[in-house]
């Protein structure tokens, strides 16, 4: 394809000089060709420049050495451009063993990509290479112009749905029909993105059973954007301190923790909300309650990990195993952290100032990249039953606590879809009131 677009993607400190030549040779051979060339380091800021001209390119030339691997911001940039249905011409700019490779390759879910050898960068190698482009650099716009053929056609989903904005914590409100209960507490059904929420004391996290969250710039998943938005930045959006996952990591794998990797469907694993400077903590979230609705199981087909969504067996033992935890923060004064650590001492120095909790948000169990995207009505119905029969069961416990039970719904078509469905539910549910302006 002449003149074909070109984007090369690299880890700075290790394939610059790669890069600058291969990027000297391509424009010599008169492809259109972008890369950070500016002093712009990687680790330093992402730039939307980089997002705009991915999803422009016909190819992302990706150089690969075996530390490019350490690199997030490579992994942004493979990201964005899988998301954009743009093509990923992996470079060898490295000898590497077979094994070495297809573990690289693994690394940025390429298992399948076949790697361009440029080790030697010679003019036989360069040869080879204009040839891939030449080969695969329609490939693109045929991905793109069929995804989007079978998005018309109602073949398939966006990969993102477009969220309610602002995001809605009462996009509907019901009351439990048991009126000792009702007074207890509001169930209200959220719409839009659950990250946004204002003055909920929990975030339900739909986690797999390995409670590794998922990349900050993997992906737009619940657990992501959990990760991101608790942690600690600096102005430039720099990574300082990865809260979340740290914490987390320190339930599972300290001394005296009472969790055991991999962790059962449904358990639920809590930390903080974050950084106290974190957007999290400014927007009045106190916890994150990390709970199994996704499992991530090994020995498949092709011996590839297969994600296992939550069944409907498990979804209201998660719902409830939940609601417990906010009865067992309560009752330990928000201590949480294990024996020993030094969150664990903050913890029971804070204890005199500790106050109850009053909200908890949950989002869809196993609708987003759990692949049950198609079960909206019968998931959320399931979770919207154990919460009315939770709430009737415990509301005469001191350690309840509860004013406000959020479900969330990501999309205005899901957040209808669930309306719809808890029509049927009038035995333990009632509307509430129309929030004016929904």
């Amino acid at each position: 394809m002449p003149g074909a677009k070109l984007f090369i993607s690299y880890k700075t400190n290790v394939n610059r000089p790669d890069a600058n030549n291969l990027r000297i040779r391509l424009k010599d051979a008169k492809y259109n060709v972008w890369m950070d060339a500016t002093g712009l380091n990687g680790g330093e800021r992402w730039d939307s420049q980089i997002y705009d001209e991915i999803t422009t390119r016909d190819i992302v030339l990706l150089l690969l050495k075996k530390e490019t691997a350490e690199s997030i911001w490579v992994r942004r940039e493979v990201d964005v451009a899988r998301g954009a249905r743009v093509y990923i011409l992996p470079l060898l700019t490295e000898a590497l063993s077979s094994d070495e490779v297809n573990k690289l390759l693994a690394h940025f879910g390429l298992e399948n990509y076949q790697c361009v050898n440029y080790t030697q960068q010679d003019e036989r190698q360069f040869a080879d290479l204009i040839a891939a482009i030449e080969k695969n650099a329609a490939r693109t716009r045929v991905a793109q112009e069929e995804w989007l053929a079978a998005l018309r056609r109602g073949e398939s989903k966006p990969m993102m749905k477009e969220p309610v904005k602002p995001f809605k914590p009462a996009y509907r409100s019901y009351a439990l029909t048991d009126k000792t209960a009702a007074s207890a507490c509001r169930i209200y059904l959220a719409a839009g993105d659950m990250t946004q929420a204002k003055n909920i004391d929990v975030l339900v996290n739909s986690e797999n059973n390995y409670m590794q969250m998922a990349r900050i710039f993997e992906s737009f998943t619940l657990s992501s954007k959990l990760r991101w938005h608790g942690s600690k930045r600096k102005a430039d959006g720099r990574l300082v301190d990865d809260t979340v996952q740290q914490e987390l990591y320190q339930q599972i794998k300290q001394p005296g923790g009472n969790f055991q990797i991999p962790i059962d469907w449904g358990c639920v694993v809590p930390t903080h909300a974050g950084h106290p400077e974190s957007n999290l903590a400014r927007n009045g979230a106190r916890y994150i309650f990390h709970t199994v609705a996704v499992r991530v199981e090994s020995g498949t087909k092709n011996n590839q990990d297969a994600i296992r969504a939550i069944d409907d067996g498990n979804i209201g033992e998660a719902v409830a195993n939940c609601l417990k935890q906010v009865m067992e923060v309560n009752q330990a004064r928000g201590v949480i952290s294990p024996d020993g650590s030094d969150t664990h001492q903050r913890e029971l120095a804070a204890q005199d100032q500790y106050q109850p909790i009053r909200s908890i948000i949950f989002p869809l169990f196993g609708t987003g990249h759990g692949k049950r995207q198609n079960d909206i009505g019968v998931i959320g119905s399931l979770m919207f039953e154990s919460i009315a029969q939770f709430a009737q069961e415990n509301h005469a416990n001191p350690a309840f606590t509860l004013d406000a039970i959020h479900v969330c719904a990501y999309s205005r078509q899901d957040a209808d879809t669930l309306e719809a469905a808890l029509k049927t539910m009038k035995h333990l549910l009632k509307p509430f009131r129309r929030p004016a302006g929904n």
